[in-house]
């Protein structure tokens, strides 16, 4: 009696055994599945994220490449007249490489009587026309269209944007028609 109730106990045993390994294998295999998922969802994350930054690359080169190529010089212009940035084109139009623009005052590239001009323009209308006065790299004044546009409370451009073309030529050849 004594050793059936001991088989008894040990097939008891055996049978929770079972299925405490049935259960342990079950959990492992559910931890298992949720770790490949959380796996393969980050994974998707990545390659969204990365195909996004690729596509926002080429969308900024894209748009430099079309501005770079400008025959107009651009400055943004940020606070205090100071100019942030200047495209390729300042080679052509002032001379200078848009590198030597950057961080210096427009008031030293203007007119001292046209400064009042721009200052006037800020706060002002968004896209103003003005006729201005700019020093070329070898210091002989250039006669340039300029069109202002206030974008400062653009959170994307923060400044007066300055599309200036040099007008000299133009000007020039309108005085001799005059006389």
């Amino acid at each position: 009696a004594v050793e059936a109730e001991r088989a008894r106990q040990a097939k008891e045993a055996e049978e929770r055994a079972k299925r405490l390994s049935t259960a342990t294998v079950g959990i492992l295999l559910a931890l298992l599945l949720l770790l490949v998922l959380v796996h393969q969802r980050g994974r998707r994350r990545a390659e969204v994220a990365a195909s996004e930054a690729a596509a926002l690359a080429a969308s900024e080169a894209r748009f430099r490449g079309l501005v770079d190529d400008n025959s107009d010089l651009v400055l943004l212009v940020g606070p205090g007249g100071v100019v942030r940035s200047a495209i390729r084109a300042a080679r052509d139009v002032l001379g200078s490489d848009p590198r030597e623009l950057e961080h210096r005052s427009l008031a030293e590239l203007l007119h001292p009587d046209d400064v009042a001009l721009v200052v006037s323009s800020e706060g002002g209308e968004r896209h103003r026309r003005l006729e201005l006065r700019m020093r070329h790299h070898n210091g002989y004044w250039l006669t340039v269209e300029a069109v202002a546009n206030d974008m400062t409370a653009d959170p994307h451009v923060g400044a007066l944007v300055l599309t200036v073309r040099d007008v000299s030529e133009r000007k020039a050849f309108e005085e001799q028609l005059r006389h």
